[in-house]
């Protein structure tokens, strides 16, 4: 009899046993890349998200590009209000280029989100920071929404930013 009990109990428990349900929202627009065309978002990985954090904010110590570069691909797309361009990342030169103008840089991240399309092969992650940028005693502030595409290998390969800049009074 106390075998049965045991049984009914576990069968209860394992009934109980909440079930995730992966939910998608929205969708991709635009037909180019075609694979993406109509598919619907999906919550991607906490890590690509932890990533490319890590890498918002080294890039802002700019003494870290080393360890910035080991979460690039070796070529990286870059899409900016000043158009295209393709960054070769085998080196920190790139890196130490985009920081040359300023004195220091201090950034806070507000939000990090990572997504993904159909089976997880396509990974994003969309970020919203605030930046000071500092060069001989002038400050310049803006918000910045960016959006790091993570490759099948866990790198960055690609980013486009859309920055605007903040009065000087925010």
């Amino acid at each position: 009899m106390k075998t049965l009990y045991l049984v009914l109990t576990a069968l209860v428990l394992v009934s109980c046993e909440p079930k995730l349900v992966e939910k998608s929202a929205g969708k991709w627009y635009q037909e180019n890349p075609p694979q993406l065309s109509g598919q619907k978002f999906k919550l991607g990985s906490d890590e690509a998200a932890e990533m490319v954090v890590k890498v918002i904010l080294d890039f802002a110590d700019m003494d870290k590009n080393e360890q910035i570069i080991e979460n690039m691909a070796d070529s990286v797309r870059f899409f900016s209000p000043e158009g295209y361009q393709k960054l070769d990342m085998t080196t920190t030169d790139v890196l130490d280029s985009f920081q040359q103008p300023f004195d220091s840089i201090k950034r806070v991240v507000v939000s990090a989100v990572p997504l993904t399309f159909g089976k997880g092969v396509v990974n994003m992650v969309d970020v919203v920071f605030r930046e000071r940028r500092f060069k001989d005693g002038a400050v310049n502030r803006r918000r910045v929404f960016e959006r790091f595409w993570v490759n099948s290998e866990g790198k960055i390969s690609t980013i486009n930013i859309f920055p605007s800049d903040m009065a000087s009074s925010n």
